[in-house]
């Protein structure tokens, strides 16, 4: 037994030795590493990811400390460019971009104006997103991402995709657009009455009448979707006459609960009444 005790603690003794002598050389070694990353970092005049901080006085330094390090890019492997990764020692790297999924959650690119937003990412963007099989809706407030977009075409090459230009202020040149014909659910219709008036507002002091608005647009779209050719200006000239409104309202049984507090107003009281659903269509009179 005692002789057994003896081998046990001898080799519990050298096993404990041995794992002091792993963790010195354990220790040594990332105290080593460290010291090679500070004087590496203290010749280049870089810091990189996982650098230690400098040492003191030691001059003037590049931090990239908080960039991603290499393996968090590796996702980044999508169509819709970002840019090219750069390593602060090595250089160029990789072509970083999103997938269509990360898109379809929403993006926002925020830059002051003339930074470079449009043909930095926008127009590569709808670019890759045309040659990868994506329809494309582009509302275009400066009136020259047409332009861009055929400079990028020449650059880069075909988009495999038809341009179609939607413009209001010049209906020769536009192509139309019968959104009333393109609604084909409750929701669509409750969507369209929301472009038009407005959500509620919780803060209303009144908000009978904006809900009779809504209500009554509600009606009105329903209805005329309701006739053989539904049209905007059926929708305009129902919210201005009442008897174009009885006639619509007959047609639909639904759409007539809802329109039945005004078409039994006098024709004195319909123009009031109407007024704001008058004043939500107005934009289809210019």
């Amino acid at each position: 037994m005692s002789s057994g005790w003896r081998i046990f603690s001898s080799v519990a003794k050298g096993t404990v030795n041995a794992s002091n002598g792993i963790s010195r050389a354990m220790s040594g070694g990332i105290e080593s590493a460290a010291a090679n990353r500070g004087s590496r970092a203290v010749r280049s005049g870089i810091l990189a990811p996982g650098d230690p901080p400098p040492p003191p006085n030691s001059g003037d330094f590049y931090d990239y400390r908080g960039v991603a390090v290499p393996s968090q890019l590796k996702p980044l492997v999508g169509p819709f460019a970002l840019g090219i990764g750069i390593d602060p020692r090595k250089g160029n790297r990789q072509q970083l971009g999103l997938l269509a999924d990360d898109l379809a959650q929403h993006a926002a690119v925020v830059g002051p104006t003339g930074s470079g937003k449009t043909s930095s990412l926008i127009v590569p963007w709808i670019a890759a997103a045309l040659r990868d099989g994506h329809s494309v809706v582009a509302i275009d407030v400066t009136g020259n991402l047409l332009d861009q977009m055929d400079a990028y075409r020449h650059a880069t090459g075909p988009l495999n995709a038809r341009v179609g230009r939607w413009d209001f202020t010049r209906p020769a040149d536009s192509v139309s657009w019968n959104w009333l014909a393109d609604i084909h659910s409750h929701d669509g219709v409750v969507a369209a009455v929301e472009a038009l008036i407005g959500r509620e507002n919780p803060n209303d002091p009144q908000p009978y009448f904006a809900q009779r608005d809504r209500r009554v647009l509600r009606g009105l779209i329903e209805a005329v979707k309701a006739t053989n050719a539904p049209s905007v200006a059926n929708l305009v000239a129902g919210a201005t006459d009442a008897a174009m409104m009885r006639r619509l309202a007959a047609v639909s049984s639904s759409a007539a609960s809802r329109l039945a507090e005004v078409t039994s107003l006098p024709a004195s009281e319909f123009g009031r009444a109407m007024s704001g659903v008058v004043n939500a269509l107005d934009v289809f009179e210019h």
